[in-house]
């Protein structure tokens, strides 16, 4: 069977997550079988029953040269540090040996944030924390840079590669949102805002999305964004957080908006009103945590400061799990994986959340 045939399976099937202790794998845990996490209507199929997916935590402790913890980026497949990046292998599925790192690149003078995969094998762009603000496009094959975009004048505090095709944006702490392309450094186009954006591409990579003053979410067409945000859509502001990040949904009909307070927003991608506020989880020390949308667009995942991750139906709102990995510090980036049903979460260990189907 296909791999996209293999996901219509699944996804066609109420589905629920339980964690099971494999020897040399770390515990997270169990969820009871009633606790449902992803569920796709198909109108031509009768599904009697569901299919238990027991998902496994596979720890990969993420270490400098010295041996030292170290802080994950926002991409938790490729994790890259001020000190090193890493790429890790998994093992074939029904294996219970933890992850290995498998390759290590330097990055010392300039630091590293906010990686992002491009379209071309083993090629990313990503921000610096070091030296300047600079974008630097990287050949992970042979660690070389291909090209550097320069222009922003503070840290860059979003970065979003088009779905679709070589383009670019980025958000900075100047506030400013600039578009890119990757084949030429300099920049294809320019937005002064009144305040620090978040941004990002929809599924179709045919309109943006920006965030500003954490306050206000305005969309552009990305061929006449000169004229202007086609929509703007006005949220209640609150003192106590600001907007970390935003994402759209698979499906393109709603937009995810991450906070670095203890909630997170849920809303409408063509009337803007807010459709849930997601909350009750630990977030005392205002720490950057991703949210992410599962694959099927009807889940939202987060993880926590006390290294739990909660997730919500969007439809109905309500919380249908927390699963419990054993992060030691706060997992500050999650992300479900486009193809197959997998999730990893990193604090400074890297978790991959693998599924077995029960007979």
């Amino acid at each position: 069977m296909s791999i996209k045939s293999q996901w219509l399976l699944l996804s066609s099937l109420s589905v629920t997550f339980l964690l099971r202790h494999h020897p040399g794998w770390h515990r997270a845990g169990t969820r009871t079988a009633h606790t449902r996490i992803a569920r796709c209507d198909c109108s031509h199929t009768l599904v009697s029953s569901f299919v238990q997916l027991h998902f496994h935590e596979a720890n990969i402790p993420s270490r400098d040269k010295h041996g030292q913890a170290a802080k994950p980026c926002s991409a938790v497949v490729t994790h890259l540090s001020s000190q090193w990046e890493s790429h890790c292998s998994c093992q074939p599925r029904g294996k219970s040996l933890p992850g290995r790192p498998k390759r290590t690149l330097y990055s010392k003078k300039y630091g590293v944030d906010l990686i992002r995969y491009t379209h071309a094998a083993n090629t990313v762009v990503y921000s610096s924390n070091k030296i300047d603000d600079t974008i630097r496009y990287l050949s992970l094959h042979d660690n070389k840079y291909i090209r550097y975009f320069p222009g922003h004048t503070k840290r860059v505090v979003a970065l979003s590669m088009s779905p679709v095709d070589d383009t670019f944006i980025s958000g900075s702490l100047d506030k400013t949102i600039r578009l890119w392309d990757l084949r030429s450094p300099n920049c294809q186009g320019l937005m002064h805002l009144q305040g620090k954006p978040v941004c990002s591409f929809d599924p179709e990579g045919l309109i943006f999305a920006a965030g500003v003053n954490s306050e206000m979410v305005k969309l552009y067409d990305l061929r006449s964004f000169d004229k202007g945000p086609f929509a703007t859509f006005k949220m209640q502001y609150d003192r106590t957080c600001e907007w970390t990040g935003l994402k759209f949904s698979n499906d393109g009909k709603l937009i995810l908006i991450s906070t670095n307070g203890g909630f997170i927003r849920l809303i409408d991608a063509f009337k803007g009103a807010v459709l849930h506020t997601f909350g009750g989880y630990n977030n005392s020390k205002a720490v950057t945590l991703e949210a992410s949308f599962t694959p099927d667009s009807q889940f939202i995942m987060i993880g926590s400061e006390d290294g739990k991750i909660h997730v919500w139906n969007g439809e109905s709102g309500m919380k249908v799990a927390v699963l419990d990995g054993k992060h030691t510090g706060p997992i500050t980036c999650l992300q479900f994986n486009p193809k197959f049903m997998t999730f990893a979460s990193a604090c400074s260990n890297m978790a991959f959340w693998l599924p077995t189907i029960d007979d």
